[in-house]
């Protein structure tokens, strides 16, 4: 987990260090505009209980028609579901866990990484041949698509997508300070390394308005990188994915 220290990188992706974790099962895609409609259209912006305290607060003071409402009109509904903040975005897993009956949550960085290189360090999902890095147009169209898993070549060694492309994914893990850089709520000093472990889905560590990890977002595309922003952030460039405990068919 991390950069290596040859690696175009900051500071605080170093140093590169071995994590291990439990065995988890993460999905292949991102949720998409369809999917999370589903929750917005039933009892998911009215129902306290799916929510965090201080996600609940932000809820009732903020308009519950996110941007991704006027999103999902233009755009087909199979493309990843964007400006969606990190509330709505552990709102909408326990919505959903409510709905299958099995416990879902946000992946962890550590999990997001591992997912996105598997064990042998690689830079990128594909490997480490920067050739195969797509071009602007292609991170363009990642960044309009219409649709996930646009480029199956890219995917990961598990055959996850997407995790190389313009749009990243919340993370539950917490960064270490909250001093702003911009009204969007970007932040540049994300927890410093080594990772530690732990029970990033109690209820105890979801709660608060503590900067969250965005994993994924990132020109350089590298399984490395990272940033977080606040909580309320709702960005063009941040969807979220799916992470289980059991298998699901």
């Amino acid at each position: 987990m991390g950069a290596t220290d040859d690696e175009t990188g900051l500071i605080y992706e170093k140093p590169q260090h071995t994590v291990t974790l439990p065995e988890f099962w993460i999905s292949q895609t991102q949720v998409t505009f369809a999917q999370f409609s589903l929750f917005a259209e039933s009892d998911g912006y009215t129902n306290k209980s799916y929510w965090t305290e201080t996600g609940w607060k932000w809820r009732c003071e903020t308009r519950t028609e996110g941007p991704y409402r006027t999103e999902l009109l233009s755009r087909k509904p199979a493309g990843a579901v964007r400006y969606v903040c990190w509330f709505e975005a552990v709102a909408y897993v326990r919505w959903l866990s409510a709905r299958v009956g099995v416990q879902l949550r946000l992946p962890t960085e550590a999990e997001w990484e591992k997912a996105a290189r598997g064990t042998d360090g690689r830079r990128w999902p594909w490997g480490n041949d920067k050739t195969l890095k797509p071009s602007p147009s292609m991170l363009l169209s990642y960044a309009k698509a219409s649709r996930t898993a646009l480029y199956p070549e890219l995917a990961s060694p598990y055959g996850v997508h997407d995790m190389a492309s313009k749009i990243g994914d919340w993370c539950t893990t917490r960064a270490r300070h909250a001093w702003p850089r911009r009204l969007t709520g970007f932040l540049q000093n994300p927890e410093p390394y080594p990772y530690q472990p732990g029970d990033e889905w109690s209820p105890e560590y979801l709660e608060g308005d503590m900067p969250r990890i965005v994993r994924g977002s990132d020109y350089t595309l590298r399984c490395a990188s990272r940033s977080a922003f606040k909580p309320f952030a709702r960005n063009a460039d941040i969807s979220l994915r799916i992470v289980s405990l059991v298998p699901l068919s």
